[in-house]
């Protein structure tokens, strides 16, 4: 517990910070002085450039703004069941994380919050997902990523959510999905097939733009905006 700093309120304890930036790796504790550890806060471990693991508590519910953004090292995270937000470019630029397994609790990603994973080639999302909302930027330039499924009762991909992922060959779309936006795939280059889901009504200006590998694109009825 000495590692971190703390802040508390009614609902519990915040890692806000950690008094090492050069610690390898991270075991953060469910409870701090009888309180529960309820979310790491904006960037508590930004720029510890040497940290390869981090064990979460079960009970957190956020991840802060850029709370391990340039963890350059990082290789896996274990998301707790207990997630419900990523916010903005929570895991930015964390260049040796390799796979991402999403809790069924988790109901928004922000923008940027795995940009420029450039080693990412696996995110695992459950059936049971409550994620609604993919922000933008969230998965940019994850140049690694190679096959996407998108779990039913995703609403929304963001401005760029996947835009320069030029190994995507392929992205599975939920039956849930109306709004494809601004350049959400652009320059995913491998990209060979998109089946878009009867229920999309909009698809925004670029959204599958310099896919140079896509050949055929079979439009939905449901579709009123492209």
């Amino acid at each position: 517990v000495g590692l971190f700093d703390w802040k508390y309120d009614a609902t519990g304890a915040t890692l806000v910070g950690v008094k090492d930036k050069k610690i390898t790796s991270a075991q953060i504790p469910a409870t701090v002085d009888g309180k529960p550890v309820v979310a790491i806060g904006k960037i508590a471990f930004q720029d510890c450039r040497a940290l390869k693991t981090v064990e979460l508590p079960k009970g957190a519910r956020t991840i802060g703004n850029a709370a391990f953004q340039d963890c350059r090292a990082l290789e896996t995270v274990e998301l707790p069941e207990s997630l419900r937000t990523l916010v903005g470019c929570a895991f930015e630029r964390c260049f040796a994380l390799k796979s991402v397994k999403f809790p069924a609790s988790l109901a928004t990603i922000d923008g940027s919050a795995f940009e420029r994973c450039q080693a990412l080639k696996k995110v695992e999302f459950p059936k049971n997902s409550a994620l609604t909302r993919i922000g933008p930027w969230a998965f940019d330039s994850c140049r690694s990523l190679e096959t996407v499924a998108l779990p039913d009762g995703l609403t929304t991909i963001g401005h760029s959510a996947f835009s320069w992922c030029r190994a995507l060959k392929s992205v599975e779309l939920p039956a849930s999905l109306t709004t494809v936006d601004e350049t959400a795939f652009w320059y995913c280059q491998s990209l060979e097939a998109v089946e878009l889901p009867e229920g999309l009504t909009t698809i925004k200006r670029c959204a599958f733009s310099s896919c140079k590998a896509l050949k055929t694109v079979e439009f939905p009825a449901s579709l009123q905006t492209l």
